[in-house]
């Protein structure tokens, strides 16, 4: 079923290769011609498919027969093991036999169809029609390739180490005993067990963004008095936190606050100054 089926193929390929006006009387680049001409590409100035399959190969638009007739031994040699076969695809000379040698085919096939236009002609069809099998096996191969590649880059980039998120900073407004407050200045860097005690010591707190924490600050009754260690005044003091502020913005528990505080963080005093009273303190968590 196969074989009838793929001679019946030969020979539409056959015959519509021979209503081609542009083989006629080609005595040169025949192979090349007939590759072009299954591509639908005779009339194309690129001839990009003819061209991925030709060049590699040495085919080329002015080829002799004979250099023609050798690639097509090398295709006969890589493909048709089954030279039974072969025989019943294509005829062959009577004094080849079964058992050829595939190094002598041009010869004989030139010498023994010199006369017989047709017989030549069908080797050239199939070997073209095989050929113009081989652009798709080249793309094939090059398709792999690049999906080995891309894979090969997709996991490189899985095995890269992933990117640190954007640092995001936050504001810890307190509101803490004169004498508490009257060791720091503004501008002095914290630890943050310094950050824990002061938390500690805290009547109100309020961690939020700088935004808002600038917004809280014109409602305070801040008042430019010194900070005195014997001072019975409350002290705003506002605490800058360059990173973490994911898990401490908006807390509202202050042993969660200080279980939260990022240890890696740059703690620096941005504001403080005593209190004239408690007014502005609403948005504030009380103590």
């Amino acid at each position: 079923m196969a074989k009838e089926s793929l001679k019946r193929i030969h020979e539409q390929v056959f015959e519509e290769v021979m209503k081609n006006p542009q083989i006629q009387g080609l005595e040169r680049g025949l192979l090349y011609k007939i590759i072009q001409i299954i591509l639908r590409e005779e009339e194309s100035q690129a001839q990009e498919k003819t061209q991925e399959i030709c060049k590699p190969l040495g085919i080329e638009p002015n080829s002799r027969r004979d250099d023609d007739y050798t690639v097509i031994a090398d295709l006969i040699d890589v493909l048709f093991i089954d030279r039974q076969a072969l025989a019943e695809l294509i005829p062959l000379p009577r004094e080849l036999g079964i058992n050829f040698s595939i190094s002598n085919i041009s010869i004989k096939v030139n010498q023994q169809f010199k006369h017989n236009e047709e017989k030549k002609m069908r080797w050239f069809i199939v070997a073209a029609a095989t050929l113009v099998g081989v652009y798709y096996c080249i793309k094939y191969l090059k398709n792999t390739q690049q999906q080995k590649a891309r894979k090969t880059q997709s996991n490189q980039e899985k095995n890269l180490p992933s990117s640190l998120p954007p640092p995001i900073p936050a504001a810890l407004c307190l509101v803490v005993p004169a004498k508490i407050a009257s060791s720091f200045k503004i501008g002095s860097s914290l630890s943050a067990n310094d950050v824990v005690h002061l938390i500690d010591n805290a009547s109100y707190f309020l961690c939020t963004l700088f935004k808002k924490a600038n917004s809280n600050e014109e409602l305070l009754a801040k008042t430019n008095e010194s900070i005195l260690p014997d001072s019975q005044q409350e002290v705003y003091i506002r605490i800058d936190v360059n990173d973490g502020g994911r898990d401490i913005i908006d807390q509202t528990i202050p042993y969660i606050l200080k279980r939260n505080l990022p240890t890696s963080a740059q703690f620096t005093v941005k504001e403080l100054a005593c209190l004239r009273n408690l007014s502005g303190l609403e948005r504030f968590n009380r103590i």
